[in-house]
């Protein structure tokens, strides 16, 4: 029973972002029903009948400032619904919230650290060979060398303004998929000595992760290296991070330099795009993101309710005005913090802040998690992953291995 319970769970994590793939095959229904939302149930009901007994949730009082400020943010949680505009959206929002929270603090609960982690390990290496396989027929689907139709798998293709494909996996967001991969590379090169295939998956993500065109996934992706090498590294590891970042860099300029691709995309508008306008427009990506927190925040200043108990969980399309998805349910201000700010109040945001930054970075730094936790601080400021299933996992799996740890040091 046990083996089939860790299969579970490696599939949990292979595809705990695809979004992509929603089985009720309609955008348009009450919510979308991914694969983490059809596994996740799955586990927890296996994990009650099968492997109740096995189940220890004492890390999760172990570091009890941790515990009081996460059960402080879920009472945020709770009582913004009360002040929402939108009681049923937010109550929905929670209930996924809640859902995300749940199946992770089981699982954690469920394996002793090491059994967890192996898996994990086995779940990047599938999860990194799915994300490639969704961005070859994403990318045959921009060539138009054969079209993939379904209505359960969204093969839309994500693009910069039309410029070229965004290579973003089973994610329908490349920022997230970027998020998602450098979290799969990281446990792969701090594992990398479990098996030798490793090495090449981490190229492989490296290379899917510039395809992605996320600056937010860049700043990740390179503030977590050189946290990693200062705080967890051991000798002659930035040999081997060298290498493993030259190798795909090389590969992309081999290719962009060997073949004419000026007919089927238009790489400098894209980097021009990417890179070159960082007014404050509503019209540009960066425009959009800067504006955003400037409202948000002038939002949550104006008024005393909304600065102490915010305006709902989830609802912030409903105050967002002038964008071209304003009204839409995915409207948010793309950033994790005035999110938090604007929808739960300030005390939520202190108590979301001592949990992913202020007790990592004064308590833990050399937990080999601690590199993306602080990294992901900055990536939040100017994107948001509040629904993210790894985030959370994330997180918890922090608090967990840190009693893992502070164990092996006695």
């Amino acid at each position: 029973m046990k083996q089939y319970i860790n299969l579970i769970t490696i599939f949990l994590f292979a595809f705990v972002g695809a979004d992509r793939i929603n089985f009720f095959g309609n955008p348009d229904s009450l919510f979308i029903l991914t694969p983490f939302l059809m596994i996740g149930l799955f586990l927890i009901i296996n994990l009650l009948i099968f492997g109740f007994q096995n189940i220890n949730f004492s890390w999760f009082i172990e570091d009890r400032f941790f515990t009081l400020s996460f059960f402080s943010y879920l009472l945020c949680v709770f009582i913004s619904i009360i002040f929402s505009l939108d009681t049923f959206m937010s109550s929905k929002r929670t209930i996924l919230l809640l859902f995300i929270i749940i199946v992770f603090v089981f699982l954690i609960s469920y394996y002793d650290y090491k059994e967890l982690l192996d898996l994990i390990v086995q779940a990047s290496i599938l999860g990194s060979f799915l994300f490639f396989i969704f961005n070859i027929i994403l990318l045959m689907n921009w060539l138009g060398s054969s079209t993939f139709d379904n209505k359960i798998i969204d093969f839309q293709h994500d693009t910069i303004a039309y410029f070229l494909p965004r290579l973003g996996g089973y994610c329908s967001d490349a920022n997230r998929s970027g998020f998602i991969l450098t979290v799969f590379t990281f446990f792969l090169i701090h594992n990398r000595y479990k098996n030798k295939i490793i090495n090449y998956v981490v190229i492989l993500n490296i290379l899917m992760i510039i395809l992605s065109l996320s600056r937010t996934t860049y700043i990740l992706f390179i503030l977590t290296t050189i946290i990693y090498l200062i705080f967890i590294s051991k000798e002659g590891e930035i040999k081997y991070f060298f290498m493993v970042f030259s190798f795909p860099i090389v590969l992309l300029f081999y290719f962009l330099s060997t073949y004419d691709f000026g007919n089927i995309i238009d790489l400098e508008s894209a980097l021009s795009e990417r890179f070159g306008d960082f007014s404050l427009s509503r019209f540009t990506s960066a425009g959009i993101h800067l504006r955003l927190i400037i409202e948000g925040f002038q939002l949550a200043l104006s008024e005393i309710k909304i600065l102490f108990f915010g305006i709902g969980q989830g609802v912030s399309h409903l105050v967002i005005k002038g964008y071209y998805w304003s009204g839409s349910k995915y409207g948010n201000f793309h950033s994790q913090y005035i999110t938090i700010l604007v929808e739960n109040g300030f005390l939520a945001l202190i108590a979301f802040l001592n949990i992913t930054f202020l007790i990592p970075i004064i308590k833990y730094k050399r937990n080999f998690i601690f590199p993306l936790l602080f990294s992901l601080f900055f990536y939040n400021i100017f994107y948001q992953l509040s629904y993210e299933p790894l985030y959370w996992f994330l997180i918890l799996f922090f608090y967990k291995s840190n009693q893992n740890i502070e164990f092996s040091s006695k």
